[in-house]
């Protein structure tokens, strides 16, 4: 967990799993309500798997996202965005150097809102050994430097067949018991003030 000054601010926009790509534009023409100010907020918070891939030494995952990535960079000038990566977007610090970024292995970050303790998180910071083992793999940064030779070398192949097995995968679906299992997650966080889980029935 991260202790952090993090304040989450009145009129905090939230967002998580947008997983925006050139074929889902949602997020993208969100971003540009916000850089317009027909949205108009002082705190960008983004929860992870905001791009469907975005990886930090893979340049081609830059290319595919580029426009949504210079105005988000564009609306950090003038709104604070905090980033928590995901299991789709990671290693972003150099992509975007205005914008606070946790990691992982940071999360659950401690925030507060009014005086109140809050945790924020992606989701996935308490799974398993054999888990906790491959999202290290797929962060490590040589891993993913020759990822993108090998990549750059196939015409993009890999990331191609990656783009269309994304496309193809229900980003949506029912958890059983959710309310049980997000409390029994939380149970090792008993020293925090908000929770909310009325209003959540689909976890992707």
């Amino acid at each position: 967990m991260c202790r952090s000054e993090l304040v989450i601010k009145e009129g905090a926009f939230f967002i998580t799993d947008a997983h925006y790509s050139p074929l889902r534009p949602h997020f993208l023409e969100f971003l540009k309500m916000i850089h317009s100010q027909k949205l108009q907020t002082p705190q960008l918070i983004l929860m992870g798997d905001i791009f469907d891939a975005l990886f930090g030494q893979v340049k081609y995952t830059h290319q595919t996202n580029r426009e949504s990535i210079d105005i988000l960079n564009q609306i950090s000038e003038n709104v604070e965005v905090i980033y928590l990566e995901g299991n789709h977007d990671f290693n972003l610090q150099n992509i975007f150097p205005n914008i606070k970024i946790f990691t992982l292995s940071q999360q659950p970050i401690e925030a507060t809102y009014n005086e109140k303790k809050i945790y924020l998180a992606h989701g996935d910071f308490d799974a398993g050994f054999s888990y906790k083992l491959y999202t290290y793999i797929i962060r490590n940064k040589f891993f993913l430097s020759l990822l993108s030779f090998i990549d750059s070398k196939t015409s993009h192949s890999l990331l191609k067949k990656l783009d269309i097995k994304l496309l193809q995968k229900d980003d949506c679906k029912t958890i059983e018991n959710f309310e049980a299992f997000i409390y029994k997650r939380l149970d090792k966080y008993r020293n925090y003030d908000f929770k909310d889980t009325d209003n959540i029935d689909v976890l992707k």
